[in-house]
């Protein structure tokens, strides 16, 4: 009874009441304390930044949506993945869950609804909804208490495409948001593809005085050097994928901190191409500087290990001015 009771109060013993196998880690702890706070009401604006395949989407879209019209049968429920079918997908599993008998003696008060059962659409007998939509999909006619919006981009190259990413992004402030009710909340759940995809956009805005998030960042290793998710992805395992994944993408996938597309040291237009070298080594096979100063020694090693060519120019003060590439 302990048990049933604890299910009925928080996400956590829920997940755990009505998952097989499943062992909240630390990591789990914390995103269901998020989703409780969100009932409880204090935050409304909940964005989770997570590596791929940490257990997010099991609590966030599978077990939280049912949990809440547990709580509430007649909330409206908008879920949104990246396709409708992945959305669709998740619409299945909470429906399958709440249909199911273990659902029934925590929660005998929700029910679906006998003539509205479809794995994506569905309601309860009770008046509330649930509805799963791909991004860009229509929502005329639908509004939210709750909208979870999972991976909004279905892949890598889709984050790096300027005219997806302001797809999502219309559809968001355009569709999404306007569906969802004043005491409604929206939560968004994803790992870091871009420094304008959707999280990106939502924590400039909110900068700008706009919503105000609660933004929890889970990168893969902390800054001090501890897995996230160690009983899954421990150090050696983190490390391996590190080393076999562009740096671009382990550093916003995984660490949830994206890049510049133009680097973080050198931006193209501080450098100019010439046909012909326009300096000579010294004695010791070193390039030669023009001007009155030199970089010092160490900054120079630093610098050659990010050019692949020989570096000239630099100022009186002993600071790069502008960069001349050497082709030869």
């Amino acid at each position: 009874m302990l048990k049933r009771r604890r299910a009925r109060l928080t996400v956590e013993a829920f997940v755990q009441s009505t998952s097989d196998r499943w062992q909240a880690s630390k990591l789990h702890k914390l995103v269901c304390e998020q989703f409780d706070r969100v009932e409880r009401r204090e935050i409304d604006r909940l964005m989770l930044l997570e590596p791929p395949q940490h257990g997010k989407s099991h609590i966030a879209s599978r077990r939280y949506p049912a949990f809440t019209l547990g709580r509430d049968p007649t909330h409206d429920v908008i879920s949104a993945s990246a396709t409708a079918t992945l959305a669709e997908e998740f619409g299945r599993d909470v429906r399958n869950l709440i249909n199911s008998r273990p659902y029934s003696h925590l929660f005998p008060s929700t029910s679906l609804a006998e003539d509205s059962q479809a794995q994506g659409r569905w309601h309860t007998a009770q008046g509330g909804s649930y509805y799963a939509v791909g991004i860009g999909g229509a929502l005329m006619g639908r509004g939210a208490t709750r909208a979870i919006i999972d991976d909004p981009f279905a892949s890598w190259e889709d984050a790096q495409s300027e005219i997806t990413r302001n797809r999502v992004w219309e559809w968001y402030t355009g569709t999404l948001y306007n569906r969802v009710r004043p005491t409604g909340a929206i939560v968004l759940i994803q790992h870091r593809m871009h420094e304008a995809d959707l999280a990106g956009r939502l924590i400039e805005q909110m900068k700008a005085g706009k919503d105000s998030w609660e933004v929890v960042m889970l990168p893969a290793i902390s800054l001090e050097g501890e897995a996230l998710w160690p009983e899954r992805y421990d150090l050696p395992a983190l490390e391996r994928i590190r080393v076999n994944t562009h740096p671009l993408k382990w550093s916003a996938l995984y660490q949830q901190n994206p890049l510049p597309d133009e680097g973080l040291f050198f931006k193209r237009e501080w450098l100019e191409f010439f046909e012909q070298p326009r300096a000579r080594a010294d004695k010791n096979g070193s390039p030669t500087f023009r001007g009155a100063g030199s970089l010092r020694h160490v900054e120079w090693r630093a610098y050659l290990s990010y050019i692949p060519a020989e570096c000239l120019l630099a100022d009186a003060s002993n600071e790069v001015n502008r960069l001349v590439l050497i082709i030869t």
